[in-house]
């Protein structure tokens, strides 16, 4: 029988910035589960990364996925949507019925081990045996022009994209091939700042998310900011002498704050209201 320890994740990487490229194709990142779909004659079940059985839970993905196929392991994303079709993750923990499985990995197919197949060959594969019936989807993508679906996927509140090789082979490990660039949204926060030459002017604001209670730095968001606005946030932040960051620091004259400030694109009130229609993205310095 098939288990999920045969088939071991491709890790994708960290990037910063979005890039284009003829050999690269771009994929939505939803923002819920990474999710093995494995079938071996019986019922399909789902497994999480670290390997836990949560099929009983989503009972309506497994019943479409029997449909596809007697024997088949697929690479995908489990995720509930909002209104507005986006993947939100703060709803994925108490759904039941609600969720959908966005596939974009075909492994295995019969008795046929596909992941050596260049990633295209792989994915023609999966949108032929998907189609298009929910609950259960084939991730689409576009090819080379990176730039301008990052735009795309961040003016529409996404959690960001997912940039592959188009020849890669699906090794199960970390590799170039598969690098991830996240849209900063409410769950990022402002660790310091980035004097500039004179007293009134900032170069950048220091941002990191936190995870497992450190805040882990992300990068420095430069770009889409009037100094007036950088202004009107480091005046709400309150500086400390230590960074906050579990990670080091490499600007040597980086001053630091209590992370207590969100930088949302919708803003709320206060400094992030100035953001309300303020494009930007965290670039690497």
């Amino acid at each position: 029988m098939l288990c999920p320890r045969q088939f071991p994740l491709q890790i994708v990487k960290r990037a910063l910035s979005a890039f284009d490229g003829d050999d690269w194709l771009f994929e939505i990142k939803h923002d819920g589960f990474r999710v093995l779909a494995i079938r071996d004659r019986g019922p399909t079940k789902l497994f999480t990364r670290n390997g836990y059985d949560i099929s009983r839970r989503h009972r309506h993905l497994t019943a479409r996925l029997d449909e596809i196929a007697r024997r088949f392991v697929l690479d995908g994303e489990l995720v509930v949507l909002d209104g507005d079709g986006r993947s939100n993750f703060d709803k994925i923990m108490f759904s039941r019925t609600g969720s959908h499985y966005f596939g974009f990995g075909l492994l295995m197919l019969d008795s046929a081990d596909l992941r050596l197949l260049p990633l295209e060959s792989r994915k023609d594969r999966l949108r032929a045996l998907l189609g298009k019936a929910d609950p259960v989807r084939y991730c689409e993508h576009i090819t080379s022009r990176g730039k301008d679906f990052f735009e795309l996927v961040r003016d529409a509140g996404l959690e960001g994209m997912v940039a592959k090789r188009r020849c890669s082979r699906y090794l199960g490990r970390l590799t170039d091939d598969w690098v991830k660039i996240k849209c900063l949204r409410n769950r990022d926060f402002i660790g310091g700042w980035l004097p500039g030459e004179t007293e009134n002017r900032i170069r950048g604001l220091l941002v990191g998310e936190f995870f497992d209670d450190e805040l882990r730095y992300l990068g420095t968001v430069q770009a889409g900011f009037t100094q007036s606005i950088f202004r009107e946030i480091v005046r709400d932040l309150i500086p400390q002498e230590q960074s906050p960051f579990a990670d080091p620091i490499s600007h040597a004259d980086a001053r630091f704050c209590e992370p207590s400030l969100r930088i949302s694109k919708r803003g709320s009130s206060g400094a992030n209201a100035s953001l309300r229609s303020t494009t930007w993205q965290a670039i690497h310095c």
